[in-house]
């Protein structure tokens, strides 16, 4: 899913990805507050969360372990 990281609507995407309920999530252009903390609104959902460390890059958020993050 393309976020756009100057997304104003952060809030409704959370919202709809917990409706989704997915196993494995694929965010890409994640804001910077994405780059430097993860998704914190669906650590609960998606314990498991790996980014590129910048804006405008891409996350996986999991409900299972990332074995490599290559």
């Amino acid at each position: 899913f393309n976020v756009w990281g100057d997304n104003q609507r952060l809030t409704e995407v959370e919202t709809w990805l917990r409706q989704v309920n997915a196993d494995v999530v694929f965010l890409q252009e994640i804001p910077q507050t994405y780059a430097d903390h993860g998704v914190a609104a669906l650590k609960d959902l998606y314990p498991y969360q790996f980014n590129q460390g910048w804006a405008w890059g891409n996350i996986a958020l999991s409900r299972y372990p990332l074995i490599t993050s290559d």
